[in-house]
């Protein structure tokens, strides 16, 4: 089916509706409106069927960072630690729009690339909405972000958790970036020491490399867990 778009609060709304009845809906916020990609990949991957929602046009460090934080990247990152308020924005306008559309879900999982990764795995512990994580290439060298993550209980405890990095990610003499590896095994090991089931996924490359396939394979993970 085609996708429908509407704007709401300035960011857009990109809903890919499948034919199958109760199938999961997979939102995923993202920097470039990518659904019809995305999809493809998946299809390629041999997904089940499932609903798919991007959330683009979005400002991308604030709305996806939990907590205000300094820069890392450039000299103004503007981590303004807004995801709180993004969260809301999802439960009370994307939802109620995108499920008039797909009808309601068997469940719901949070995909995401980067920031978005991040996000993904901060979600459900602010919020009760998703019932899976999908964490591709995630920006998990976030100030303070793991020991949040090691020290703090869910809203609600995901069925299962996809992590994933580019074996380059971490080779860097960015101090903060270059810790991005240690990061993510260090979640690796506490998700599954709370009895999540959970994988880490090590792929070639960059950050900047297989975007798509990355969270492809993520999606695909999860559907089939």
């Amino acid at each position: 089916m085609k996708p429908v778009r509407k704007i709401i609060d300035d960011r857009k709304i990109s809903v890919y509706p499948c034919t199958a009845e109760n199938a999961p809906v997979v939102y995923s916020p993202t920097y470039a409106e990518n659904g019809k990609a995305l999809l493809d990949c998946c299809k390629t991957l041999g997904c089940p069927d499932f609903h798919l929602v991007t959330i683009s046009e979005l400002d991308w460090n604030a709305d996806l960072s939990p907590w205000a934080a300094p820069s890392v990247v450039t000299d103004n990152d503007g981590f303004a630690g807004n995801a709180g308020e993004f969260t809301e924005f999802i439960r009370e306008s994307v939802i109620p729009y995108a499920e008039s559309i797909t009808g309601a879900p068997s469940y719901r999982i949070i995909a995401g690339y980067s920031m978005a990764g991040l996000y993904a795995l901060y979600a459900p512990y602010i919020t009760d909405i998703f019932t899976k994580s999908v964490c591709a290439s995630g920006s998990v060298w976030y100030e303070g972000f793991v020991d949040f993550a090691e020290k703090n209980k869910f809203v609600r405890r995901p069925d299962c958790i996809y992590l994933s990095l580019g074996d380059m990610e971490s080779r860097t003499k960015n101090p903060v970036l270059s810790q991005t590896e240690s990061c993510m095994d260090r979640l690796y090991h506490s998700y599954s020491q709370f009895g999540i089931p959970t994988i880490f996924e090590m792929n070639k490359g960059n950050h900047y490399k297989n975007a798509v396939l990355r969270l492809g394979k993520g999606i695909a993970w999860s559907l089939r867990n």
